[in-house]
């Protein structure tokens, strides 16, 4: 029987279906962003276990990917409204910098490791 699913117009080394309303979709909502950005020490003050897996899949991402023409990307921080303003994790202090999660006492606070 023919398989009428719609495939990706990317090709990969794996034939996966486009799933239109998968669960990154889901994940941004309604917005119209087309990118996520993330701080790195944000990412590094989650725990060791967590970290491995996120970059297992970036590694992933990378080898279905990464053949792409990435072009470089500058990021800046603004306020809802629009208007730039300072990035409040304006460094990660060669890795250095960590910060609480929401369920610690100190969850506002910035602190070096």
């Amino acid at each position: 029987m023919m398989d009428t699913r719609r495939r990706s117009r990317v090709s990969s080394s794996k034939e996966a279906p486009l799933i239109p309303d998968g669960p990154v979709h889901t994940w941004f909502e309604l917005s119209y962003a087309n990118y996520l950005t993330l701080p790195r020490s944000v990412l590094q003050s989650m725990p060791i276990g967590w970290q491995e897996r996120f970059v297992a899949c970036l590694d992933e991402l990378d080898e279905e990917f990464g053949h792409l023409d990435w072009p470089s990307y500058a990021v800046s921080a603004r306020t809802r409204d629009g208007r730039f303003r300072p990035d409040p994790i304006p460094h990660y202090w060669r890795g250095r910098t960590r910060l609480a999660p929401a369920s610690a006492p100190d969850a506002r606070e910035i602190r070096p490791r």
